[in-house]
């Protein structure tokens, strides 16, 4: 059998295959927040000139740069990859019936084995040395993609002072309120009758709940 260093280097790089996979879920949802408050931003804002419009602005500009950067790699993150895998089990299983049977009319029966050795560890050197190369890859990706991101959320927070205060600064606009009255018209009144004192009900003591186990098929109380 091939030495075990080289198979554990090959499963271990598909492990970290999936690990990756998985840290790319935090960045995606931030990136969609960012983006989603970019677009508010540009949307909202109504300057005016003046010295709040070119901090906003010159904020705004480092923010969707840093946002583009990040977007472009979080996509080299994950794109454009293969990973290697070892061969089909059916053809592992019928190359070392070759090597024994022309071992065998070669009269070196023993060499088979070590024939087949060698192969199998060779292709785990293959696939490791492809995997390891990607999985490389993309850590390094995804963390230019975090160090974007910490720009564009310091560039947003930035863009975010000169907003705010800009909407502090506008005048409310005056509300219009009309009242329209029919002129020689009395409004009708109505005499309400006394009310009758009410009767107190006292309603009863309810039961108090009791504690429940935690099981399968627990269910909750049902709506009265």
């Amino acid at each position: 059998m091939p030495d075990a260093l080289f198979e554990r280097l090959y499963q271990a790089e598909w492990e970290r295959r999936n690990a990756i996979q998985g840290d790319t879920s935090l960045p995606l949802g931030i990136l969609a927040l960012l983006g989603s408050g970019l677009i508010v931003l540009l949307k909202e804002y109504d300057g005016n000139g003046g010295l709040l419009e070119g901090l906003f602005w010159g904020g705004f500009t480092a923010a969707a740069a840093a946002f583009t950067v990040a977007i472009y790699m979080f996509v080299r993150s994950f794109h454009g990859y293969a990973y290697r895998r070892l061969p089909f089990p059916s053809e592992l299983k019928e190359y070392p019936d070759g090597v024994r049977a022309h071992h065998r009319a070669a009269e070196t029966p023993l060499l088979a084995e070590r024939a087949f050795d060698e192969f199998l560890e060779q292709r785990l050197i293959e696939a490791a040395d492809r995997n390891t190369e990607n999985n490389v890859n993309r850590g390094v990706y995804l963390d230019q993609t975090n160090r974007a991101i910490i720009v564009t959320l310091v560039a947003v927070a930035f863009t975010s002072v000169p907003y705010s205060i800009r909407e502090r600064m506008k005048e409310p606009h005056p509300q219009r309120v009309e009242v329209t009255r029919i002129s020689g018209t009395a409004m009708p009144q109505t005499v309400s009758p006394t009310p009758r004192p009410a009767t107190t009900t006292v309603p009863p003591m309810p039961a108090p709940p009791s504690n429940y186990d935690e099981k399968v098929g627990v269910r909750a109380p049902r709506p009265k």
